[in-house]
């Protein structure tokens, strides 16, 4: 008994010894969101994700919104679905937290001049009741209120792949918009490695450097993730 009780006393101070040198060769890191306990909050994810998109903000790279939408209509034609049609200089307005006539708020709309897309974001909250329809029949009543016939996009937007559930957005009332999309967080962070800055925007850059970092942290893409597994597993 006792010899089995030192040699694996001997296996296991041999594993946390290899544990701890694999570790200390981990490089240092620093993300300013986690620190700040932001990574999870679906209104910072909002905010970022409106101000890429939005052609007037200070990023001053209006083909950011141009490469979001032709990378939702090529999720949209994977999943046989009606894709926008629009023109780079068509965008109205991006919008956060936007109003419905009963009080709710449009996570981010967006305006073109021939369609309303409307971005729902989940990372942990549930659907409320009746939430995407109440949106749906909202973005309908504008365009009953004189205003250019608009045709009307859902984008529900969660951490892992989720349906929507029925108590937010019933199948068959899927008719009353053009089309329907789930994109994930991964899709989120696939659409910002495609993004570009200039040599001189080191601010630009080092924003979407962590903001990725955030993006892989949720979606357990890091590679401290895979090496962290590696050295438990060993």
């Amino acid at each position: 008994m006792d010899y089995s009780l030192n040699t694996f006393l001997q296996v296991y101070d041999s594993i946390k010894d290899s544990i701890e040198k694999e570790d200390n060769k981990m490089p240092g890191t620093m993300n300013l969101i986690e620190i700040m306990n932001r990574h999870h909050l679906e209104n910072a994810h909002s905010d970022v994700i409106a101000f890429l998109i939005n052609p007037d903000e200070n990023h001053k790279h209006p083909e950011y919104v141009n490469s979001f939408i032709k990378f939702v209509n090529n999720k949209l034609k994977e999943k046989n679905q009606n894709e926008i049609q629009y023109n780079l200089d068509e965008i109205k307005f991006v919008h956060r937290e936007e109003y419905t006539y009963n009080k709710r708020r449009i996570d981010i709309l967006i305006k073109t001049e021939t369609a309303f897309i409307i971005i729902e974001n989940k990372i942990g909250a549930s659907d409320q009741p009746e939430q995407m329809i109440d949106y749906i029949n909202d973005i309908s009543g504008r365009n009953d209120e004189g205003d250019k016939e608009r045709e009307i996009f859902c984008i529900y937007l969660t951490r892992f792949e989720k349906k929507i559930s029925d108590d937010s957005l019933k199948e068959d009332e899927k008719k009353y918009i053009k089309s329907f999309l789930n994109l994930t967080y991964s899709d989120i962070l696939d659409w910002i490695n495609t993004l570009k800055t200039r040599d001189d925007e080191t601010v630009l850059k080092a924003a979407l450097i962590q903001y990725k970092d955030v993006l892989e942290g949720l979606t357990k893409q890091r590679l401290t993730f895979d090496r962290k597994f590696n050295i438990i597993k060993k």
